[in-house]
C-alpha cells in the first residue's frame, strides 16, 4: 500500500489533513499488543479512532487509491455529524 495507495497525492493530502498516523509493526511485542487491543486479525488493517481515542472505523486489506480515498471520507463525516455515537474500545 505504501508504493501504490499511500503514494497517491489525493490520499496523502486527505490523510495529512484529517488524520494522525501511527504505524504499527506487528513483528515487535508493542505492535502485537496494539493489534490485540484493537482486534486486528488481518493485515494490513487501518483502525480509525476519534480525538478521544474511541474506535470509529476499520478497513481491512489492500485498497486502490480511489477506493481508499472514498472510504477514508466516511469516518470523517461520521465524526463530524455526531461524536457521541462512537464505540468505546
Amino acid at each position: 500500500m505504501d508504493s501504490e495507495t499511500f503514494a497517491d497525492e489525493n490520499v496523502y493530502s486527505l490523510i495529512n489533513k484529517n488524520y494522525v498516523v501511527y504505524r504499527v509493526d506487528i513483528d515487535y511485542f508493542e505492535g502485537m499488543d496494539i493489534a490485540d487491543k484493537f482486534q486486528v486479525d488481518a493485515f494490513p488493517t487501518l483502525v480509525m479512532l476519534n480525538h478521544k481515542g474511541k474506535y470509529v472505523y476499520r478497513l481491512k486489506g489492500f485498497y486502490p487509491a480511489n477506493y481508499l480515498l472514498n472510504e477514508l471520507k466516511r469516518p470523517i463525516k461520521t465524526m463530524a455529524m455526531n461524536d457521541k455515537k462512537v464505540t468505546n474500545y
